[in-house]
C-alpha cells in the first residue's frame, strides 16, 4: 500500500502581512504532481488545512481546486488541525465524498467514518482523529470518566479503535494532528502550540495497537517514534515563519506492507518559489553594501538593526534592493533605569511561557504558581476549542 502524507497547508497565511498565495499555488502543484507521478492508494492531509478557522473565499476556492483534483488520484483522507474549523469541515463531509474526499471532523465519529484498505486478503482501517480540545469531549458517549487531558483523549478513544479493528480483523494506521514527544518544535508563529493546563504532549504509547501514526502539527519533517508504532511528521509545505528559514519542506511517500505492519517512508522534496533569510547590520546602509548578502535579493528577508535605525526609513530601503523584505526588527530596547531591560516577545512562545512571564512582572517573582498557570492554559485551551 502506498500513502502520500502530507500536512498543514495554511492556506491563506501571510508572512508578515505579505501575500503567500501565488506561491501556495505553485507548491499545491507540485503536490499534484508528485500524487499523479507515484500514484498512491490513498492521500492523507494531517490538518491546519487553511491558517484560519473563517478562510477567505480565495483561500477556499484555492484549496478546493487541487484536493478536488488530488480526489481524482486516489481517496483523500482529511482531518482539521488546531487552526481549522471541525464544524466548518462537517458541512462539507457529504458534499466531499463525491469528488473521493474523505473528512472526518467529529472525534466521535471516528470509529464509523474509518477507511478501509484491502489487498491480498490482508486489510488495514485508517483512523483519523481530528484535533479537538479535551473540554470538546465531556459529555461524549465512550468518553466519560476519562482524565481530560489531549493524552487522555487519544487513549480512551484508541481503545475504542482497537476493538473496532479486532472486529475487523484489520491492522491499524493512524491519522492525528497533535505534539508527540520528542518531536522537535520549530518555535514558528504558525506553529501554534496546543496545550491544556500546561501539559501538550502525547506519548507515542498511547497509539498502541497502530502499526503507523501519521502526524500534522509540527513543522518540520520527522520520525519521532521510529518503533512500533511508527510516528511520522511529514511537515508543513512551506516556511511560514523566518524560523523555519533552514527548514527543506517535503511531503512523504510512505510504502505501507498490509501484511506485516512495516513501512518504509520516503521523503519528497519541494521545490520552494523562494528562498529565505535572516540578515543583520549596524545600519540599513551596512546591510544593503554586505556583497554576501547579494544572494538574497529574490528571497524572503527579514532584517534586525539597531534601534537607533528606526527612524531611517528601513523598510522602504531595504525593499529597493530586496524586494521581499517581509519586516525589520529592533534589537533590545533598555530603558533609562539600567537595571531594567524591555525585551522583545519570543517568536513561538507557548501559552505558559507568557504567563509566567505575565504573573512574574505583575505579580512579584515567584508569583507564576502552577495552579495559576493551569488557570490560563486551560482558558487558552477552551477558547480555542470553540
Amino acid at each position: 500500500m502506498k500513502i502520500l502524507h502530507t500536512s498543514d497547508w495554511h492556506i491563506g497565511r501571510t508572512l508578515d502581512g505579505n501575500d503567500l498565495a501565488a506561491e501556495q499555488a505553485d507548491v499545491l502543484e507540485q503536490i499534484l504532481g508528485f500524487a499523479t507521478t507515484h500514484e498512491p492508494d490513498v492521500i492523507v492531509i494531517a490538518g491546519d488545512v487553511y491558517d484560519l478557522p473563517s478562510p477567505s473565499a480565495a483561500s477556499q476556492q484555492l484549496c478546493n481546486e487541487y484536493i478536488i483534483k488530488l480526489g481524482r488520484v486516489a481517496p483523500v483522507l482529511i482531518i482539521p488541525g488546531n487552526h481549522d474549523s471541525r464544524n466548518r469541515f462537517k458541512a462539507l463531509e457529504e458534499f466531499a465524498e463525491a469528488s473521493n474526499i474523505h473528512i472526518t471532523s467529529q472525534i466521535h465519529e471516528v470509529i464509523q467514518r474509518a477507511f478501509e484498505f484491502e489487498e491480498d486478503g490482508d486489510k488495514v482501517r485508517i483512523y483519523c482523529l481530528p484535533f479537538v480540545a479535551p473540554n470538546n469531549v465531556r459529555g461524549l458517549e465512550g468518553f466519560e470518566g476519562i482524565t481530560l487531558t489531549h493524552q487522555g483523549v487519544v487513549e480512551a478513544l484508541m481503545q475504542r479503535i482497537r476493538e473496532d479493528a479486532d472486529t475487523h480483523s484489520s491492522r491499524i494506521i493512524t491519522v492525528a494532528h497533535l505534539f508527540l514527544s520528542g518531536g522537535e518544535q520549530s518555535k514558528s508563529k504558525a506553529e501554534r502550540d496546543i496545550e491544556y493546563g500546561g501539559v501538550h504532549d502525547i506519548k507515542a504509547s498511547s497509539f498502541s495497537g497502530s502499526d503507523l501514526v501519521l502526524l500534522g502539527h509540527l513543522h518540520r519533517p520527522q520520525t519521532p517514534s521510529k518503533k512500533m508504532p511508527v510516528a511520522h511528521y511529514s511537515g508543513s509545505i512551506m516556511r511560514y515563519s523566518f524560523s523555519e528559514a533552514k527548514h527543506t519542506k517535503s511531503c512523504s511517500l510512505i510504502e505501507y506492507d498490509v501484511k506485516t505492519g512495516k513501512s518504509e517512508i520516503e521523503t519528497i522534496k519541494i521545490d520552494l518559489p523562494s528562498g529565505m533569510a535572516r540578515l543583520q547590520g549596524d545600519s540599513v546602509q551596512q546591510v544593503l553594501d554586505n556583497s554576501n548578502y547579494d544572494k538574497h535579493i529574490g528571497d524572503w528577508i527579514e532584517v534586525t538593526l539597531p534601534w537607533s535605525q528606526r527612524g531611517t526609513n528601513p523598510l522602504v530601503r531595504m525593499k529597493q534592493k530586496f524586494p521581499k523584505t517581509a519586516s525589520v526588527k529592533f534589537i533590545k530596547v533598555v530603558s533609562a533605569d539600567e537595571e531594567l531591560v524591555i525585551t522583545e516577545a519570543k517568536e513561538g512562545e507557548n501559552i505558559s511561557d507568557q504567563a509566567a512571564t505575565f504573573f512574574e512582572n505583575v505579580a512579584g517573582e515567584g508569583e507564576a504558581t502552577e495552579g495559576r498557570l493551569a488557570i490560563v492554559t486551560d482558558a487558552d485551551e477552551r477558547v480555542r476549542g470553540e
